[in-house]
């Protein structure tokens, strides 16, 4: 090439732009199809049952984790239109620990640090052992068995309780099963990590409830 002189062939535009994914989830015909997205998750409805509660409320207030929780603004209704629109253009990468996005051309990445960034939840490694941690004898003193426990048994359990620190206990149980892991309906059984995690307050307070394995089965989507 000559001083002075571009080369013809090579296109300013089209050289600055990133570089396109070899493949998307959906195709484009795909585009126009309606999406129903369903979450367990009720976080109104759980936020002001707690803040119902005084001294319960005073707990996660104060939690490193999840006080953030209790001073978001109050939403009716979460639009879900801006994440289907997001999800027809999920990349093909072949990488398990993040998720890609191409919207005009941009690739966005969502992985466990922007995830962390978005929830305010801790989300670094889980103990060693971890389902091992806790014990059962907060859960057997109030429902005497250690099974078959569901989501609307703490939910009338806690509601019938007077404020004392196994209500705490039953606030955070009812918390962490409707809030951060909505594995199951209100019908559904507690899953047995739960139930033994509640009984050490202290631990509730330094585990790290951000991990994707903990969100991971609480969403289902269907075109």
């Amino acid at each position: 090439m000559n001083d002075g002189e571009e080369d013809d062939d090579q296109d300013p535009i089209s050289s600055s732009l990133p570089m396109q994914p070899e493949k998307l989830f959906f195709n484009p015909t795909e585009f126009g199809k309606a999406c129903k997205i369903v979450t367990r998750y009720s976080v109104t409805s759980v936020v002001q049952k707690i803040e119902a509660m005084p001294e319960e409320a005073k707990w996660f207030k104060t939690h490193p984790q999840f006080r953030h929780i209790f001073h978001m603004p109050k939403e009716r209704n979460h639009m879900s239109q801006g994440l289907w629109m997001l999800l027809l253009y999920t990349a093909k990468t072949g990488k398990e620990s993040e998720c890609w996005f191409v919207v005009n051309g941009v690739p966005i990445r969502y992985s466990l640090r922007e995830h962390a960034l978005l929830c305010g939840l801790d989300c670094h490694e889980y103990p060693r052992k971890y389902k091992d941690l806790g014990c059962w004898s907060f859960v057997e003193r109030q429902f005497g068995r250690k099974k078959a426990i569901t989501v609307k048994d703490v939910e009338e359990r806690l509601e019938a309780m007077e404020t004392s620190e196994d209500k705490k206990k039953m606030a955070v149980l009812f918390f962490l099963s409707k809030v951060v892991k909505a594995g199951t309906k209100a019908n559904g059984n507690i899953e047995s990590f739960l139930l033994r995690v509640v009984n050490d307050l202290r631990l509730c307070k330094k585990f790290p409830w951000g991990d994707t394995r903990m969100i991971i089965a609480s969403r289902r989507y269907s075109v």
